[in-house]
This record gives structure tokens, C-alpha cells and sequence, in this order.
């Protein structure tokens, strides 16, 4: 039986389509630590610097009456001073539009150029947020590579070495022990712990600000909260005002009161690729130089055909290029199957650009521990039509400064 329809009625026939004029993006935009770190004068060379000194332990001995004192009875109170710094990153953010598609009508309106130039802009924010909230220790720029800058990952790490503490001086003024806590085993308590931590290493008690992903706020909340039988919970709150709060935007503790603010671009790292995932026991990875050494904790993503190489692993037999993958424990990581392509690698436990890292938090005084350093604020350059259209530059360079890794916490 013919039936009559409009579902047949195609371009061909001369359907018309309906393009509104709205183009939303779908994309988180809100950088907290960008917007909220104060800024502190601008450095005045590619590498930031400044001092930091620790007191000596308080002295209950009494003094001797009448006795006349030395030089060799001084004390050197510059010797215990150290020299901390962080590199200033260029970041950018690169567009172009063609004449043509400059001068047609294309939804949902108005210049081609001009939303590029926003869209860029939302973009260097991003990586900007990225960097300063992420694991990349600083790296100093060469003909092959860009400087980049250390992010929070670094500074509020108590094991890290690398470029930032490359000496015992230095990784004596770093993030304390007990500053850091893991997500998995994060309990009230242990929380507890980790803002006494900080107390006791730095003196800090006032207001503090904790910049946490996903997985971290859900467990503050958690803190409000006793789950019985069932999957129920009970909750301890005044409600008579008819409602119920199940967010924590603000814990007042014993060391001072702390405002959580989520942040999607913490704990990230540029990531090596991976080329080659032998199908062996133990598996070996082949990244052009990798820098990773044995003993390192690295997390891999995306690799196809020998998907057991994905995890989180621990390095051994490092060579320049290749390493083997071992567990926790040290037993050889076996392959199950022939390794067809992709794969990317970071230090454990940050994660790669393109991925959100649930698992991260950082305790940071309201004051100017932290601060961000510009060189140059956020831009854009015009660049000449050389006859292929528009073409520009959003461009920012900055440094961080963390005037006392003491003062940092940090979940992981």
C-alpha cells in the first residue's frame, strides 16, 4: 500500500535543513587555580628564583654567667638557606582561517575569526590551568624542546627530586611527610592527619583552600555522612529549614577552616608515546628516551593488542629507550598479544593530557605561598596573511611560585 510520507523527502526533492544559530561548547571552561592564585611581580629572566631558610630547633640550655664568648661559639645562620626556583613556560594556543570560510554565512553567525580567537582563548586557559595544576617537574628549553615550568604536583610531592630538588638542601625544604595522603586509604582521620602534617612543619593555621577533583569531593562529602544497613545512610545535620545538604563547601578543622573548590585539570603530565609493547615476559616497552629509571611507579594508556601493558606499573631494566614492566611486588608483567599500535606513558599517579585525573587534591594557604609569575600575560598576535587567510597566536608566559613547599598538602 503507497503511503504518503515526509520521512522520503530528501534534498533531492528539495528538503530544507534547519541549522539554528547556536554553537555551545560541551567542554569544561572553569580554571579555579587560574583565577584564584594571586600574581606577584613579574620575573625578570627565564629562570625564577628565591630563598627560603629554616630556625633551628628551640634551645632550653642555660647560659653561663660571666663567660666571654668566641667566633668559634657562632653560629652560621645563612648556611641553612637554599635556593629554589622554577622555569618560565611559554604556552600557546594556535588558529587560522582561510578567506573563504572568513567570508561565507556559517552558524551561528557573526566572524569565523573572531569565535576561533574566543575558542583559542578558552583553550590557553585550559592548558594554563593544566600546567600549573599538573606533575611536569621543570625541564630547561633547547633548540628540540620548550621550557616548562614545575607544576603543584612537584612542589607538594615529599619524595620528588628531579630538576626542581635536584639537591639535599633543597629536598630539605620540601613538602613534609604525612602532607601527602592517597585517596584510596583517605578516611577523616588520615585527612585529619594531613592538615596537622602541615601545621607542624609550617606553622599554617588560618584558611586554606583544597583544589579537588571529582573523586576527592565526593569523599569529603562522605566525611558527613554513615552508611547502615541496606546501602542506607544517616546524616547528622540541622534541617529546619527543610533541607538537606549532601555537598561539603567548607570544613572547619582544628588547624583552620578550609574552602574545597573542584578543579578537572589537576594531576595532569605530558605523556611519552609508546612505540613498541613486546609480547613477552616481561613485557618491554619501547619510548624514545623515556627518562624513567628503575624503581618508578608509571601509568600506561591506549595500548592495542598487548593490552596488558595498560596500568600501572613499575620500571626495571631501564635502558635509554626500553624498559620491562613489573608489578608492585617485582614479578615480571606478562604480554597477551601482539602489539598493533598506540599507548602513552606517565609517572604514576598523574595521567595523561586528554584524561581527567580523579584521584587529586591540593591543600594551599589563602595567602602568597602559591603565586603565579607572568612574563608576558595572555595575548593574542596577529600574525601577516601571506595569502592562506588569517592566522594568530594566543600566547602566555608564566612561571609558579611556591615560597614554602612546607605549607602544601596533597591527595593522591
Amino acid at each position: 500500500m503507497a503511503l504518503a510520507t515526509s520521512y522520503n523527502v530528501t534534498s533531492t526533492q528539495g528538503a530544507q535543513q534547519n541549522l539554528e544559530n547556536l554553537l555551545r561548547s560541551v567542554s569544561p571552561k572553569e580554571c579555579p587555580l587560574f583565577a584564584t592564585l594571586p600574581q606577584s611581580a613579574a620575573p625578570k629572566a627565564t629562570l625564577n628564583e628565591w630563598l627560603v631558610d629554616s630556625l633551628a630547633d628551640p634551645s632550653l640550655s642555660g647560659q653561663i654567667d660571666g663567660v666571654d664568648y668566641g667566633l668559634s661559639d657562632m653560629s652560621d645562620l645563612v648556611s641553612s638557606r637554599a635556593r629554589l626556583g622554577n622555569r618560565v613556560q611559554t604556552m600557546q594556543d594556535r588558529f587560522s582561517i582561510s578567506k573563504q570560510a572568513e567570508m561565507i554565512d556559517v552558524a551561528p553567525g557573526g566572524s569565523l575569526y573572531a569565535q576561533s580567537k574566543a575558542k583559542s582563548l578558552l583553550q590557553l586557559r585550559r592548558s594554563i590551568e593544566s600546567a600549573i595544576g599538573g606533575g611536569n617537574d621543570q625541564v630547561t628549553g633547547s633548540s628540540t624542546v620548550g621550557s616548562t615550568l614545575a607544576g603543584i604536583g612537584v612542589w607538594s610531592d615529599p619524595d620528588f627530586t628531579g630538576n626542581t630538588f635536584d639537591s639535599s638542601l633543597k629536598q630539605s625544604f620540601r613538602a613534609v611527610s604525612g602532607s601527602r595522603i592517597t585517596l584510596s586509604g583517605m578516611t577523616e582521620s588520615t585527612f585529619r592527619g594531613m592538615l596537622q602534617a602541615v601545621y607542624t612543619a609550617s606553622g599554617s593555621k588560618g584558611s586554606f583552600k583544597l583544589f579537588a577533583s571529582t573523586g576527592v569531593m565526593n569523599a569529603v562529602t562522605d566525611f558527613t555522612r554513615s552508611t547502615t544497613a541496606n546501602g542506607n545512610f544517616n546524616f547528622d545535620q540541622d534541617v529546619s529549614d527543610g533541607s538537606v545538604r549532601l555537598s561539603v563547601v567548607d570544613y572547619i578543622s582544628d588547624y583552620g577552616q578550609i574552602s574545597i573548590i573542584p578543579d578537572l585539570f589537576l594531576g595532569k603530565q605530558t605523556s611519552k608515546a609508546i612505540t613498541g609493547a613486546t609480547n613477552a615476559t616481561p613485557i618491554v616497552i619501547t619510548s624514545a628516551a623515556h627518562g624513567f629509571s628503575n624503581g618508578d611507579l608509571v601509568t600506561i594508556a591506549g595500548v592495542l593488542g598487548n593490552t596488558n601493558a595498560n596500568g600501572t606499573h613499575k620500571v626495571a631494566s631501564a635502558s635509554t629507550n626500553t624498559f620491562a614492566l613489573t608489578d608492585s611486588g617485582g614479578s615480571n608483567i606478562a604480554g597477551n598479544g601482539t602489539y598493533t599500535s598506540g599507548g602513552t606513558i606517565v609517572d604514576s599517579p598523574n595521567t595523561d593530557e586528554g584524561t581527567v585525573n580523579t584521584d587529586r587534591a591540593y591543600l594551599i594557604p589563602s595567602d602568597d605561598t602559591l603565586s603565579l609569575k607572568f612574563l608576558e600575560g595572555i595575548t593574542v598576535q596577529d600574525l601577516p596573511d601571506s595569502g592562506a587567510g588569517k592566522r594568530s597566536i594566543t600566547e602566555a608566559m608564566l612561571t609558579l611560585r611556591c615560597a614554602n613547599p612546607r605549607a602544601l598538602g596533597s591527595i593522591v
